[in-house]
């Protein structure tokens, strides 16, 4: 396995600040879906370190509800939160920040949103921290996703094109399968991974990529019921293959790009086995399952969330948040990612 495409994005920690004590500080954890195996990942890397933080994790999990998740939020300064640290359940969902933010604000507690984005671009990120100088926000820059995928894709293309071309007409057929229709992010997430991986095409003389289905539009199949989940992935690439066959897929996660491993494994593809055909698949969120796939010639790709990034951050703004300046920026932490291939 190798390392490619490192982006050192800016992550904006102040570390000259001071650190206020937070010993035996009660922090509820929101989490969106505990069933997903990047929340997970995070969960696991906070947990073990309550004591060492000297704080008490309130956990809760939404299960994707926003309206739920609003409503843990002020169970959870009902029952003595100090600190609320949210992980949104719709990305951008402006109102659920708002009323958040209001719950918050009118108990004096700071509010840490994390791991999933609360809008979608950054004038608007740094808008929603100017209006409660308790807010902070640790992530990724989420709109970054979609071009590091497609830039690995395209690298590994390019590096032996003909390869990949399955049926010899001179082009690669795409799909792609995301977890959410109506979320601006994901819909450019889509986009941006096709964007990038063309122009490294075209730089090597390539053609574009083509959608296998006409269209872009029937080409990037979104799950309806917003779930990221590998048995949607799997059913609906189930219902293409063998009569129609992609060269190439994007997925939207690692558990997106399981679903369609098992579905190829259905037919005989993607199998870790030598010999066997292999569809190029890239997912997101670099879990351990994935790099063992990636390990064992399933999985092309993922594009690296670091859990315990994000984790390093909210653990590093929970212990700062009351001492940092008005400035928006002091309270933004962005964390770096990665693209990691075969």
């Amino acid at each position: 396995m190798k390392r490619i495409l490192t982006v050192a994005l800016c992550v904006m920690l102040l570390l000259a600040l001071p650190v206020v004590s937070s010993a035996e500080r009660r922090v509820a954890l929101l989490f969106a879906d505990l069933s997903d195996s990047f929340t997970g990942a995070i969960r696991a890397e906070l947990m073990p370190r309550q004591a060492e933080q000297g704080v008490t994790f309130m956990q809760m999990d939404a299960h994707l509800s926003q309206f739920t998740q609003v409503d843990q939020a002020e169970q959870a300064l009902g029952q003595g939160a100090e600190v609320l640290c949210i992980q949104l359940c719709e990305y951008g969902a402006s109102s659920a920040v708002k009323s958040i933010l209001k719950l918050a604000e009118e108990q004096g507690v700071p509010c840490i949103f994390f791991a999933r984005a609360i809008a979608y671009d950054e004038a608007s990120i740094q808008a929603i921290l100017d209006e409660y100088s308790l807010c902070a926000y640790v992530n990724h820059r989420t709109e970054d996703i979609g071009t590091i995928q497609g830039m690995g894709a395209g690298e590994q293309l390019n590096e032996d094109y003909s390869s990949y071309d399955r049926n010899g007409d001179g082009k690669i057929a795409y799909l792609g399968f995301q977890g959410d229709a109506w979320d601006p992010d994901c819909l450019a997430r889509a986009a941006n991974s096709l964007s990038a991986c063309n122009a490294l095409l075209s730089s090597q003389g390539h053609p574009e990529l083509v959608p296998l289905l006409g269209s872009e539009e029937d080409s990037v199949i979104y799950d309806q019921m917003c779930m990221w989940s590998a048995n949607f992935s799997k059913d609906e690439l189930s219902r293409i293959i063998p009569g129609q066959m992609p060269e190439i897929i994007f997925c939207g996660n690692d558990d997106m790009a399981l679903g369609c491993i098992n579905a190829l494994w259905d037919i005989g593809y993607n199998t870790g086995k030598d010999g066997d055909p292999v569809i190029p698949i890239y997912g997101v969120d670099g879990t351990d399952l994935a790099f063992e796939l990636i390990e064992n010639g399933r999985l092309a790709g993922t594009v690296t969330r670091s859990a315990k990034g994000i984790a390093d951050g909210l653990l590093e703004m929970i212990g700062r948040i009351e001492v940092v300046d008005a400035d928006a920026a002091s309270r933004y932490i962005t964390v770096p990612y990665d693209f990691t291939g075969r």
